[in-house]
């Protein structure tokens, strides 16, 4: 294997290091985002159980004030049959008190559904919480080891660089220029091996010319198909 064709490889693996740091450093806000989507799911579901069980509260104390209002018309009117002297009016008050106590069973009747349903949303409520409770501290932990990632990752991202720089000084420019070149158009290797006559990088066989060609190693020879500089593992 001839040493432009080893710088190169040196090169390729910095590149390659490179690139895989630097799709590591663009998924951390990826991260970050599906963090903070757990806790913003956790937060409203716990946020309208919340409101469902105030709601609930509210109706409960509503039929309950409403019962006890039916129970002081029951005691004025009650207070009314005594007062009165007249039959009919007695049998007015009778059949007022009647209605008022049916109102009354059918608001208890009411409540006692209400607070069931209650008692399940306040159940609900205190799992959800605990869900909520553990969404933060993921989210927080989280966040940290994220930002612990991303100084660790840039560290080497900075030392990676380093090395790319001193391989490309051991390249010759024209080599270079066309290894560049390759890998901004496949966004992948630029050099792959030879196997079998077959190109490491499309997979198809390569002309007997450009076989003879390689084997000599005396230039960067491309791929007839693809275009990627090829080499012969030794």
């Amino acid at each position: 294997m001839s040493p432009q064709i080893e710088s190169l490889l040196v090169l390729q693996e910095r590149d390659t290091r490179l690139f895989t740091l630097l799709k590591e450093i663009n998924h951390l806000p990826k991260e970050e985002a599906a963090l903070d989507l757990r806790l913003q799911t956790a937060q409203t579901t716990f946020d309208q159980k919340k409101k469902l069980s105030m709601s609930l509260e509210s109706d409960r104390k509503k039929i309950e004030l409403e019962a006890q209002s039916k129970q002081q018309q029951i005691g004025r009117y009650r207070q009314q049959q005594l007062d009165t002297r007249k039959n009919e009016e007695f049998q007015a008050l009778g059949n007022e008190i009647k209605h008022a106590e049916e109102a009354i069973q059918s608001l208890e009747d009411q409540q006692l559904e209400v607070m069931e349903k209650l008692e399940t949303a306040q159940k609900q409520l205190t799992l959800d919480a605990e869900i909520l409770k553990k969404a933060t501290t993921e989210n927080q932990t989280g966040k940290a080891t994220i930002a612990q990632k991303k100084i660790s990752l840039e560290k080497s991202l900075a030392e990676v660089k380093s090395f790319k720089q001193e391989a490309e000084s051991k390249v010759d420019p024209l080599a270079l220029n066309k290894y560049q070149r390759i890998i901004a158009n496949k966004k992948e290797n630029a050099l792959v091996p030879l196997r079998n006559g077959t190109c490491g990088g499309c997979h198809m066989k390569v002309t007997s010319q450009t076989l003879v060609a390689v084997k000599a190693d005396k230039e960067l020879i491309s791929c007839d198909n693809c275009g990627r500089l090829v080499y012969l593992l030794e």
